[in-house]
């Protein structure tokens, strides 16, 4: 994961030979928008190495943050993204890192989901274009839910979490300066790298991210086990981790 400046036939062919598969790069809306997030020509840039990347022997993944700024702009988005032969395509919510940010950028329930219905759309208009479109918000789940495409296994533990947000339950951030981080999204820091990591993944500072009980809206949700939407974006808004998702659209 990086930016496209560097790339170029020589770095890329060298980064596969050192078994680099994948290589993911930001695209934060059309050209005005990308460019005003990131700098001037940035856009024209990225679109620019996504063959370079393919022809080296990788597969190219493209990531899109969505916030209020630029969510009008992620069906068109898709439709660059097909015609450009990427491999893989998701995109994920604005973190807000204070409240202040979060009335900023933020997009209502109703409006999040109109556009997983209109990015379903592109997804199906686009099904033969090559590009696997990664469902990496877990309230696709509920969307899916609820238009009959996804269903609960009817073999299901009602005390087993299947799926859904990873934080407490399948994986460590490790920041540059060797802290463990329950997830990277916000300020989370349950140890460091000098410590045993069994003992932490074990401990009491990731204990208190799988209270599931203690989800204020998802605990009444019969998807408690497989979604529980984004408490990343809830901490961001609320700084409280176990608040509801902002951009959660079900009555409970």
């Amino acid at each position: 994961m990086g930016n496209p400046y560097h790339l170029d036939e020589e770095v890329c062919a060298r980064m596969h030979s050192l078994g680099c598969q994948k290589y993911q790069l930001s695209i934060d809306g059309l050209r005005d928008t990308h460019d005003q997030l990131r700098k001037k020509g940035s856009y024209d840039i990225t679109l620019e190495k996504i063959p370079i990347i393919k022809a080296a022997g990788m597969r190219c993944a493209v990531m899109t943050t969505v916030s209020a700024m630029n969510i009008d702009e992620i069906p068109p988005l898709i439709d660059v993204i097909a015609a450009h032969k990427v491999d893989i395509f998701s995109f994920a919510r604005y973190c807000p890192p204070d409240k202040d940010s979060a009335a900023k950028w933020h997009i209502t329930s109703t409006a999040y989901r109109d556009l997983l219905d209109k990015c379903w759309q592109k997804f199906y208009e686009h099904r033969d274009c090559g590009t696997t479109f990664n469902l990496k918000d877990h309230l696709w789940i509920l969307y899916l839910y609820e238009k009959g495409l996804w269903k609960i296994p009817v073999d299901a533990d009602s005390h087993t979490i299947y799926d859904g947000c990873h934080c407490g339950n399948s994986h460590f951030t490790i920041s540059a300066d060797g802290r463990l981080m329950a997830c990277r999204r916000f300020e989370s820091y349950v140890g460091t790298v000098d410590e045993k990591m069994h003992d932490i993944f074990n401990g009491k500072k990731m204990n208190f991210y799988r209270w599931y009980d203690n989800f204020e809206k998802c605990s009444r949700c019969e998807l408690l086990r497989f979604c529980r939407g984004c408490p990343a974006v809830a901490y961001g808004y609320s700084q409280d981790f176990y608040a509801p998702d902002p951009q959660c659209w079900k009555v409970v």
